[in-house]
């Protein structure tokens, strides 16, 4: 996605609000990934997937304080602790590290109908960790609505600094669509 900025604007880092969408938020319970061996990881990937989700309108993740149980693989899976926290459906995963890669295996459930409703696998080194969150995000939210998701999308823009009347420097800036891992272009 290309978004062109006529005129100046200015160059300080914000979030990106989603003002509409649902009118009720569909309840999601994006638990945190098992991490099997290995260090502390330099992203949480259950809660970039959660963000991903709110900022498209449609879903409202369940805080982690609520969470009853926190399960990383199908088989922890207990349905009767998410439905009493109200969550519609229900993402598990866990992180396995391997020869200098991670692997993560994600599994997206209906609670109500206690059905598993998807399951996969993506790989990649921790750098690529937002990478690999989006494209489950996506994924998820496609096979959930029915809609591409569009999590994966990188932003192109311009943000301009007025020094003085006659000096503005502007520069042409890469990102992530939620404004993180911002990167000078030109």
């Amino acid at each position: 996605m290309l978004c062109c900025v006529a005129g100046m604007a200015v160059a300080e880092e914000k979030n990106i609000l989603v003002t509409s969408g649902s009118d009720r938020a569909t309840p999601i319970a994006v638990v945190p990934f098992g991490l099997q061996g290995g260090s502390v990881l330099p992203e949480d990937i259950a809660d970039i997937i959660g963000n991903d989700l709110r900022n498209s309108g449609y879903y409202s993740p369940i805080p982690r304080q609520n969470m009853i149980s926190q399960p990383s693989q199908a088989s922890e899976v207990i349905f009767r602790d998410w439905k009493a926290v109200g969550a519609q459906y229900l993402m598990v995963g866990s992180i396995t590290p391997a020869g200098g890669r991670l692997q993560i295996q994600y599994t997206l459930f209906n609670v109500a109908t206690e059905q598993q409703v998807m399951a996969g696998n993506v790989s990649g080194t921790a750098e690529q960790l937002r990478d690999m969150a989006h494209s489950i995000s996506d994924k998820s939210f496609e096979k959930i609505t029915g809609i591409k998701g569009a999590f994966s999308t990188r932003l192109l823009y311009v943000t301009a600094e007025r020094f003085s009347v006659d000096n503005t420097r502007y520069n042409l800036q890469r990102s992530d669509y939620d404004g993180a891992r911002a990167v000078t272009l030109l």
